[in-house]
């Protein structure tokens, strides 16, 4: 790091300390060894979805990747002179924070279980026996896709939300093939 003890994300900050920053804690986290990469930067897109899926245990395959990017939703990384997209450090770890911040995890068993609620967690070792039509549609009512918007809508309290977003993710893929 060219000075360890300034904020690498303050507006004044040498990019470079962000950088430094940045590869130091994909190294840290073993990212590469998880990868069964070499480090090396930049690194090619197919090689960031990799790093990201093994290294930071998320949820992400290229096309979902490219698709975050075309919407803005991470931001685009520098481009070769082929126009091929070169990512960096720090175009990671922005991408692993908006991936966490979505809560686009790897189905259980993950690194991020602890983090899961336990709604979630039960949807997902559903889906993995392939009984998730039985979450869908287990309880006294048999709710669609607008009744549980609306609930998430009208719930005030966290804990129920996280229920309903469950609920509304079982009933989209069952009924309607969406998959988030």
């Amino acid at each position: 790091m060219t000075n360890p003890t300034v904020n690498p994300f303050h507006p004044s900050a040498d990019p470079r300390d962000e950088l430094a920053f940045c590869e130091q804690a994909l190294r840290n986290d073993r990212w590469f060894e998880k990868a069964g990469l070499a480090e090396r930067w930049p690194v090619a897109t197919a090689e960031a979805v990799k790093l990201l899926a093994d290294g930071g245990e998320y949820d992400v395959d290229e096309e979902r990747l490219e698709d975050l990017v075309r919407r803005r939703i991470i931001t685009a990384p520098a481009k070769d002179e082929d126009g091929a997209a070169e990512w960096s450090a720090g175009d990671l770890v922005r991408a692993g924070g908006i991936l966490e911040c979505r809560g686009q995890w790897q189905p259980t068993p993950s690194g991020h279980d602890p983090k899961k609620h336990p709604t979630r967690l039960f949807l997902e070792q559903a889906r993995s026996r392939g009984e998730l039509a039985s979450v869908a549609h287990s309880g006294p009512v048999d709710y669609d896709v607008r009744h549980l918007i609306q609930l998430l809508v009208l719930c005030n309290v966290p804990e129920g939300r996280m229920k309903v977003a469950a609920l509304l993710e079982a009933v989209l893929e069952v009924e309607h093939e969406v998959v988030l």
